[in-house]
């Protein structure tokens, strides 16, 4: 009976420190990254990019924007929603080839850190950016439908 109490408190602070745990060190937390230096540095963000399938229906619906946008992706690479999520964007963003979207990667601390006009409370979040830098939209954690389509989705409303 002993053990039985000791994994119960084990499993349940195992379950409250998802995304907390100490993460490796990243070059340049809270700095701009470049795609190779992040999977470089963080193996299991290029696995899961090279291990994605990326449905055509939203690579058509990202080459279709026809309007300047900005993908500000606020990730942890400590958390596993950042491991999922960023690199099905990369990858989306990749095949899609739009020349009108930018993709700016910031890791952010386990504290969450990053400037106060993002309002980050989750990781990932991605904030889509119009031509003027002005928010249209966000993702937080994982899209409602796709990423494809949540993007498009802004965009029309």
């Amino acid at each position: 009976m002993k053990y039985y109490g000791l994994l119960t408190v084990l499993s349940l602070s195992m379950m409250t420190t998802a995304c907390a745990v100490t993460p490796p060190a990243v070059s340049k937390q809270g700095q701009l990254m470049e795609v190779s230096e992040l999977y470089a540095e963080h193996k299991t963000f290029q696995a899961n990019h090279q291990s994605y399938t990326v449905d055509q229906t939203d690579v058509d619906l990202i080459r279709s924007v026809d309007q300047p946008l900005t993908i500000v992706a606020l990730f942890g690479s400590w958390c596993h929603d950042s491991e999922r999520e960023v690199p099905r964007l990369v990858k989306l963003l990749n095949q899609a080839q739009n020349p009108l979207i930018e993709l700016k990667l910031i890791a952010v601390n386990t504290k969450k850190e990053a400037p106060a006009s993002y309002r980050l409370k989750y990781t990932p979040t991605f904030l889509v950016m119009n031509a003027q830098q002005q928010e249209v939209g966000r993702i937080v954690e994982r899209p409602a439908a796709t990423l494809g389509q949540d993007i498009v989705n802004m965009l029309i409303n």
